[in-house]
């Protein structure tokens, strides 16, 4: 609970927390492959979001990406105009190109096949009709390449709910790390103040426990004290 108090420790428990060790060590070791795990999760959803995305004005194509290619005496392009500008790219069937539209809101998906002796005249019409070529590097058809990133993102998202619930699942491990953290906190102070006198043959290092509700009173006497040169 929040408002729940927090233990308190014997002085056998506080000297027995090293044993806790192997065990917070073992849990942050396994919390680490699961962030990694995130990590690697979060980015192949960037990746199947931007296919989905990439691939959307190309789903009613039926052909296979990879099957838009030139032959000898024909050029093939595959891309985009804005539908707004759609009439200015249909005069390059003038020029006997053979032009596919579909319809994919607020751009249109163009399919040009035209004889490369009027590449140059139709590629300049298709420029006046803001075309934009494809430059995806995918194989397969667009809409059931689609349909398969879909799927392998609702498995990546049980998946990352699967991960995320092996990380709660650590929570009983906090407690003890918050007093493995405070327990070598206080030994590395304790060396430092060993340290800082060991060298002097009139100080000391004095350790020894005392009342919470005393603290503040002890803090305050210590602190006007000449004779304290370091406290924790």
């Amino acid at each position: 609970p929040f408002l729940a108090g927090k233990p308190s420790l014997t002085m056998e428990e506080v000297y027995e927390t090293p044993k806790l060790e192997e065990g917070v060590f073992d849990a942050c070791d396994r919390l680490t492959r699961l962030s990694e795990s995130l990590l690697k999760n979060k980015s192949d959803e960037i990746k199947l979001k931007n296919t989905i995305n990439q691939l959307q004005p190309y789903k009613e194509v039926d052909a296979k990406l990879e099957s838009f290619k030139d032959t000898k005496d024909v050029s093939i392009l595959l891309g985009t105009v804005p539908s707004s500008r759609k009439a200015v790219a249909e005069k390059a069937e003038e020029l006997g190109a053979c032009m596919l539209f579909y319809d994919a809101g607020v751009v249109s998906t163009v399919v040009c096949i035209v004889l490369k002796e009027k590449y140059e005249e139709t590629s300049k019409i298709l420029s006046d009709a803001e075309f934009s070529a494809c430059t995806l590097n995918y194989t397969g058809v667009p809409r059931d390449v689609i349909a398969d990133s879909e799927k392998l993102l609702a498995e990546n998202t049980a998946m990352r709910e699967k991960l995320i619930e092996q990380s709660i699942s650590f929570e009983y491990v906090l407690d003890d790390c918050k007093r493995l953290y405070d327990y070598y906190l206080v030994e590395e102070r304790k060396l430092e103040c060993e340290a800082n006198t060991s060298c002097t043959e009139t100080s000391y290092i004095l350790e020894a426990w005392v009342p919470v509700d005393k603290t503040e009173k002890l803090d305050k006497a210590l602190s006007e004290s000449p004779l304290a040169l370091m406290y924790e």
